[in-house]
């Protein structure tokens, strides 16, 4: 059955769903089916350490012998409880999300013009990389803090990732484990804000 899952087979009732091991995947994918013409699109994140009943996580190199999937989990089981946040990406745009990520605005993350293929954002992930380190500016900041205290419990994660998916500079130094706390204690004090 997790075969079957993985490998996108459509006609089979399974207990699984599939999770990117990146937000920033996600909301890449959220977009290509917004352009796509879905309008019921979410994002949704989860902790697997904190959600209701026993759900069973895999990342799914561990179950397959294949050279793929590294960026994949399977969940086995019903995806509820406080580690678990879902919203509705018409809300993430009227927090301005995709003017953090310039490539989900201008189309750059698509790998194939087909309106019918969904994008994961791998031509932008080696090109986000690649980058110059950049430094966090405050407007940044307050906007991710924006966002990410509409997944609730859940907003520190999301808020480092929206922070973070490009070199930093800060995260770079020798003693970034202080420069991450900072980056925690400043995230919480705009999130009080917020």
């Amino acid at each position: 059955m997790a075969t079957l899952h993985f490998n996108n087979r459509r006609r089979i009732i399974t207990g699984f769903s599939s999770w990117a091991a990146s937000l920033h995947l996600v909301l890449c994918y959220a977009r290509s089916l917004q352009e796509g013409g879905f309008e019921d699109v979410h994002v949704a994140v989860m902790d697997t350490q904190d959600l209701d009943n026993e759900v069973l996580i895999w990342h799914c190199p561990h179950l397959f012998d294949l050279p793929r999937g590294r960026h994949e989990y399977l969940a086995y089981g019903r995806i509820r409880g406080r580690g678990y946040k879902a919203v509705h990406s018409k809300d993430l745009v009227s927090k301005r999300l995709y003017t953090m990520f310039s490539h989900l605005n201008d189309g750059r993350y698509r790998y194939s013009i087909r309106p019918d293929h969904c994008q994961f954002g791998a031509p932008c992930r080696r090109i986000t990389f690649e980058k110059e380190p950049q430094a966090m500016t405050q407007e940044q900041m307050e906007k991710a803090a924006s966002i990410a205290t509409l997944f609730g419990d859940l907003y520190l994660p999301v808020c480092t990732m929206l922070l973070c998916p490009e070199p930093r500079p800060q995260l770079m130094m020798p003693s970034r484990h202080m420069v991450c706390r900072q980056l925690s204690q400043q995230t919480r004090s705009l999130l009080n804000k917020a």
